[in-house]
């Protein structure tokens, strides 16, 4: 098996796995659960990474927004 280029060496491996993946139903279904799976936690790592960001971002926004009224209130009052 001679390397010409990467994309084709990973062509070739993909078709040689879809392969032995259709002989085999079970080896389908592993295939199809395992990558929900990864995926499910992929979502719920990224929910809790923007869960804790806005949680961040309402608790740290308020008093930058008073402030930034209160400068320019501070400017038009001299």
């Amino acid at each position: 098996m001679e390397l010409d280029s990467g994309g084709q060496m990973s062509d070739k491996s993909r078709a040689c796995l879809m392969g032995m993946a259709e002989g085999s139903s079970k080896a389908t279904l592993a295939s199809c659960f395992a990558s929900w799976r990864g995926t499910t936690e992929e979502g719920k790592v990224q929910q809790d990474l923007r869960d804790k960001y806005e949680a961040l971002v309402s608790t740290s926004g308020e008093p930058k927004r008073k402030s930034k009224s209160r400068k320019v209130n501070q400017s038009t009052n001299f």
